[in-house]
């Protein structure tokens, strides 16, 4: 009996060393990734930081922001332009820790923030539809039931939707009956999955730039429309309505502007250039979108964040950040 009760004793103790190695090991796991999270967080807004003075750098050393046109004051030097072309640049933040920083143009995708920026979107849009009477139709509902939502007043569009049609449908407290606060708000409306390109062999994911961002009321809009070199493919061809020739031979041209900053107008044929550059905009607004993504070399630890800023003040005013989110 005194034999068992030894045997079980010492079996239990193996039971609660194996456990308490086993927790501090956990502990030790979980510290790292937190401590390295960490790490990469502050290594991300490094290059956040580093990514915007190059901005301002380029901005002050180069004024023509035109993106895809040859700019003779930049050919003369031998320096990495820092344009919202969506160039990928690697930045070292430290010997151990890469970020790829890419700046975009924050003129991305369909602008719905007030009322007239949804009657121009509303425009673009109907050059899209062609004979598709059906979709015509679900999309005039959609920009109805949109611009009832901004509009100040409660009185219906022909398909629109007002407060009482809302309560109707069991949606207390809609509409919103002023511009947006979020672009994400546009989601919650009928038929927005009309605008959701839908691409051959594609997975179906919603697009980043689909919907615009909305600027603070405290700033003027940035009208214009989306920036062919900071869309998405599924947003070009949907504005565009270029096919997939016409998409790889433009991807091929971006690519060879960022290599060596072969002009647009030379590398697409007059067509497909003339194409893009009326219905999309080949020119940088100067409010910016920096995506920066830092991680060790062995790829283990990575963190993301995007921050959208408003240059266009300087070097008059500060710098005011529209939005930054970390991942």
């Amino acid at each position: 009996m005194a034999l068992v009760i030894v045997l079980g004793s010492a079996a239990l103790f193996a039971v609660l060393a194996a456990m308490m190695i086993a927790s501090a090991q956990t502990s030790r796991i979980v510290t790292k990734v937190n401590t390295e999270r960490s790490q990469m967080k502050y290594a991300a807004e490094s290059a956040l930081a580093y990514g915007q003075w190059m901005i301002m750098s380029d901005r002050r050393r180069f004024p023509n922001r035109r993106l895809g046109f040859r700019d003779i004051q930049r050919e003369a030097v031998d320096t990495e332009s820092w344009m919202g072309d969506g160039k990928p640049h690697d930045v070292w933040v430290t010997d151990g820790i890469l970020a790829h920083v890419r700046v975009l143009d924050a003129a991305r995708g369909w602008d719905f923030s007030t009322p007239k920026a949804a009657r121009k979107t509303r425009q673009s849009f109907a050059l899209t539809i062609g004979d598709d009477e059906e979709r015509r139709e679900r999309l005039d509902a959609f920009f109805d039931v949109l611009e009832d939502y901004l509009d100040g007043n409660d009185e219906p569009r022909e398909l629109g939707m007002e407060r009482d049609e809302y309560s109707a449908a069991g949606i207390e407290e809609f509409p919103r009956n002023d511009r947006l606060s979020l672009r994400e708000e546009v989601y919650w409306l009928p038929n927005i999955e009309l605008l959701i390109p839908r691409l051959d062999n594609e997975m179906e994911v919603l697009p980043q730039d689909l919907v615009r961002i909305v600027p603070p009321r405290n700033v003027r809009n940035f009208a214009g429309k989306p920036n062919v070199f900071s869309s998405s493919e599924a947003v070009i061809r949907m504005v565009t309505g270029v096919d997939g020739d016409e998409m790889a031979q433009l991807q091929e041209c971006i690519q060879s502007w960022y290599e060596v900053q072969t002009p647009l107008e030379e590398c697409l044929y007059l067509e497909l250039f003339n194409k893009l550059n009326s219905r999309m905009s080949l020119h940088s607004l100067g409010v910016y979108t920096i995506e920066v993504r830092a991680g060790y070399n062995n790829g283990d630890i990575t963190r993301r964040m995007v921050a959208t800023l408003d240059l266009r003040r300087l070097p008059k005013d500060y710098v005011p950040y529209w939005q930054k989110i970390t991942y």
